[in-house]
């Protein structure tokens, strides 16, 4: 079989995670931070098998070597053939040396729940590089939430930020480091918790992130 380009897409996607990545099997896929405060989940059609992998990029750079080329994941390795007499093996990594997630994250109740667009998360990723700030904050005041980008460290007060209106009359400051956010570009369900964890439920893949201990929340 061939790996679709949606699983490739999303393995390249955990990669930016977590290099490493252990697979049951199950049909879903999942990875967590070295630091423990992204994790995320997708579905995967094409991989039925247990695989286990120390360097995610360099699996995926190996697969390219053989286009188009039968992909089969056995039994402490993988091999890709095709019909031109290429032949590729990658043998897996010992899953108990690797880090990996041992559990579900249970969600909390969240306190705030919006939808963030894909054209907003563009935006909000090309403020951060024009303007070299990593904190983006949600602040929220009588049904208005302000998505802001400003330098965390306060050293510079040059901002960008745009309004939305939202369900919700809670007066909140949720922060996040945008190094952390590492989602694909989509639309996403975001819901916020003051327990500082967030859930992003996007089209594919659905994140966890931690928030910032600067955040606050007076309901």
């Amino acid at each position: 079989m061939s790996l679709s380009k949606d699983t490739i897409s999303k393995l390249k996607n955990f990669a930016t995670i977590n290099p490493n990545i252990v697979y049951g099997g199950s049909g879903k896929l999942k990875t967590i931070s070295e630091a423990k405060n992204i994790l995320a989940e997708t579905e995967v059609e094409d991989i039925t098998s247990e695989f286990s992998v120390y360097d995610l990029n360099e699996l995926i750079s190996t697969l390219s070597l053989i286009e188009d080329g039968d992909v089969q994941f056995g039994n402490g390795e993988l091999t890709v053939t095709n019909g031109k007499g290429y032949n590729l093996k990658y043998t897996y990594a010992d899953p108990n040396i690797l880090t990996k997630p041992t559990k579900d994250i249970q969600m909390p109740e969240s306190d705030v729940e919006f939808t963030l667009t894909s054209d907003e998360l563009n935006d909000i990723r090309k403020a951060s590089s024009t303007l070299g700030h990593n904190t983006l904050q949600f602040i929220g005041d009588k049904n208005e939430l302000t998505v802001k980008v400003t330098d965390g460290t306060g050293s510079s007060k040059n901002a960008f930020w745009f309004k939305k209106e939202i369900v919700n009359d809670s007066t909140f400051n949720f922060d996040f480091l945008i190094n952390n956010l590492k989602v694909v570009t989509d639309d996403y369900k975001v819901s916020l918790s003051s327990k500082l964890i967030s859930k992003w439920e996007g089209n594919e893949i659905t994140y966890f992130i931690a928030l910032e201990k600067t955040s606050s929340y007076a309901g």
